[in-house]
């Protein structure tokens, strides 16, 4: 389960650490005040209270004269009036440079004008308004007079934490004779009071647009030339009426804020891996042990090393060999080959008495298949012959070796149990309904480009990411940098999603996608083979800490146990130190005791080249497995107030930094 863990948080931490992190910028308070002129101009005076945690040299603003989705709707010009900072007027110039203060440049673009303030600040509040008037931008008809405009574009990439928009129309307005429309926020609301129209928006998020479309008298607008000869009153009131109905039954339908419903099927989806964790993947709990003096079970090395770490190691055929010279199998010799080079060579004991097992017996067959006879029927070969033939094998020998080592295992502790083929079939169809119900939500709060950025990105990682990852096993370094490679992805997707209003189901889409990920993985491990791993956890730490350990009591009065410390520090990994140790310390035993171990001799001739022999061959035909454990080093019609009818904002605008 460690291996698998660490796995998924370094998963969720990749992708926490693949959104940019900025520092803090954002506007605490933006206030509109906005008065309406019989000609159809409207004065707009911006109040915008700024805060960061970072030094800032100054601030643009883009007012812009465009209405992206309603032309009709747009303002002929822009005259900017003044530019303020904390109550003092800012002087206009040509050009500046950074660290100036008090003065802004302002240019006229396609679409209206851009302002670049100089005015240096650092961790701190600042108040800046900018006055100016848009021309002709009330519409009049034959039956009523309409303002549709775009207070907070799509421009704006900083939080709004407070909006308040003050629409002043003239006195001619009748108060019946007014209808409020607000768009961009499900919790906006308003108040009208005579001719004076109050907005108000909460937690604006970065790209969140939000504009209101007001409808009244068109008598209070009568200097106005921008006229249409047509009756919209009904027409408009109609259309917003239905959004209004449309963004109810939406509150109807799911009972819950979007916010709600990321935090409600995280919760959901949170207690359901609970569930299958404890159903599938809570291991029974062995005895744990501080040292452990003997071989687990008296496993075969190669076969213990096999169950510690989940997979063959790349040493695990010369692992078996090592064993088999100690069984007697084969036996070691010193010589010296046809061109002087001093060597070693493996010899075949045809009169050997040990019991192999049927791995065992096919390493033997297979092995055999390298050596040469000579005159007296003697197989052998000397190492370096040896490992170039197995260089340059095709590995197919040691692939049978690994399935029958596998087999071995299996039929000593089992296979491990995985999650239910109906689990993991019913964790992919909620991660496609998790897909499609964002879809769902897209569809019901925004535009249908925007669903269909949504559902296609969201798609694309989901199964081309979700098909990687199930094929690559659990390879660390293989998942790792998968795992890296799909956040900047997962960043991509959870810009794409804020701007759509549903950044909060990028929480249960996420947690779902790793609990398939997840479930795939599940291999539940018998009691026995996880009591063998404590187990072989013991003797390995009791192993590296031997030759510091004052109690070595049964190791002279079992020198023999010598052979096996000296293969097993090889097979779990230890350093070279230990394995020197183990081998020079059971030759001096065995020379001050004048004991005589059977295949003492093959050891004495021992030297650490057969490592590289056999290593060489190891990792050119070794097969991957997956892994078992981890090692342990290794709006309303003329009320006096209501909510935003939710309809689609107009948008538009550009995207630039608020803040230089």
């Amino acid at each position: 389960m460690g291996k698998k863990v660490l796995i998924f948080v370094v998963f969720l931490l990749s992708i926490m650490f693949a959104i940019p992190s900025f520092a803090v910028f954002e506007i605490e308070n933006f206030i509109i005040d906005a008065q309406i002129f019989e000609n159809g101009d409207m004065e707009v005076l911006e109040t915008i209270e700024y805060y960061t945690d970072e030094t800032v040299n100054g601030l643009t603003r883009n007012i812009e004269t465009s209405n992206q989705s309603n032309k009709r709707n747009s303002a002929e010009d822009v005259i900017l009036q003044g530019v303020y900072v904390e109550g003092h007027s800012c002087d206009e110039v040509s050009t500046a440079e950074k660290g100036e203060s008090g003065v802004y440049t302002n240019f006229v673009s396609s679409d209206g004008i851009d302002i670049k303030l100089y005015s240096p600040f650092s961790k701190d509040y600042k108040i800046v308004q900018y006055q100016y008037i848009l021309k002709n931008v009330a519409v009049k008809y034959n039956d009523t007079a309409e303002l549709f405009w775009n207070f907070i574009g799509t421009e704006w990439d900083c939080k709004i934490n407070n909006l308040n928009i003050n629409i002043n129309l003239p006195e001619t307005a009748a108060d019946n004779t007014i209808w409020v429309y607000g768009h961009g926020s499900d919790d906006g609301t308003f108040e009208k009071k005579e001719n004076n129209i109050t907005l108000r928006v909460n937690n604006i998020s970065s790209y969140q647009p939000i504009d209101a479309r007001i409808l009244f008298s068109k008598d209070a607008i009568g200097d106005s030339t921008k006229t249409y000869s047509s009756n919209v009153l009904n027409k408009y009131i109609n259309e917003e009426e239905g959004m209004a109905k449309e963004l109810e039954a939406k509150k109807a339908l799911f009972g819950l804020t979007v916010k709600e419903l990321g935090f409600g099927l995280s919760v959901i989806i949170l207690i359901i891996g609970v569930i299958i964790y404890i159903l599938f993947d809570k291991e029974i709990k062995v005895e744990k042990i501080h040292y452990f003096r003997e071989l687990p079970y008296e496993l075969e090395p190669e076969v213990l090393q096999y169950i510690y770490y989940g997979k063959a190691k790349s040493n695990s055929f010369y692992i078996g060999v090592l064993n088999l010279i100690k069984l007697g199998v084969y036996k070691l010799e010193n010589t010296v080959n046809k061109v002087g080079k001093e060597t070693q060579k493996i010899i075949y004991n045809p009169n050997h008495t040990a019991k192999l097992k049927a791995y065992q017996q096919k390493m033997v067959q297979s092995l055999n298949g390298f050596l040469e006879e000579d005159e007296q029927n003697i197989k052998s070969l000397d190492l370096i012959r040896l490992s170039s033939k197995m260089s340059n094998s095709t590995g197919s020998g040691y692939r049978t070796y690994v399935k029958n080592l596998e087999s071995e295992k299996e039929s000593l502790v089992g296979k491990p149990a995985k999650a239910p083929k109906s689990v993991i079939i019913i964790s992919i169809i909620v991660l496609i309904a998790i897909i499609a119900f964002t879809a769902l939500v897209t569809f019901l709060v925004a535009s249908p480009d925007e669903v269909m950025m949504t559902i296609v990105f969201m798609s694309f990682i989901t199964f081309l990411y979700g098909i990687i990852f199930a094929n690559v096993g659990n390879s660390l370094s293989a998942l790792t940098f998968l795992i890296f490679h799909c956040a900047f992805f997962q960043g991509g997707l959870i810009a794409i999603m804020i701007q759509a209003g549903v950044g909060w189901l990028y929480l249960p889409y996420i947690l779902v996608f790793i609990l398939v990920q997840y479930v795939i993985r599940i291999k539940k491990y018998s009691k026995e083979e996880r009591q063998i791993v404590e187990y072989t956890r013991g003797l390995k730490r009791y192993l590296k800490h031997y030759s510091m350990l004052e109690d070595k009591a049964g190791i002279t009065e079992n020198i023999a146990l010598w052979e096996d410390y000296f293969i097993i520090a090889i097979a779990l990994g230890l350093n070279t130190n230990t394995i020197n140790y183990f081998y020079n310390y059971g030759k001096e035993q065995a020379s001050n005791l004048g004991y005589s171990i059977k295949y003492t001799n093959s050891y004495m001739d021992f030297n650490y080249g057969m490592y590289s022999s056999f290593h060489n061959y190891a990792k050119n035909s070794y097969v991957s497995h997956s892994s078992n454990y981890s090692s342990s080093s290794g709006s309303r019609h003329s009320g006096s107030s209501g909510s935003f009818s939710g309809g689609s904002s107009s948008g538009g605008g550009r995207r630039r930094r608020r803040w230089w």
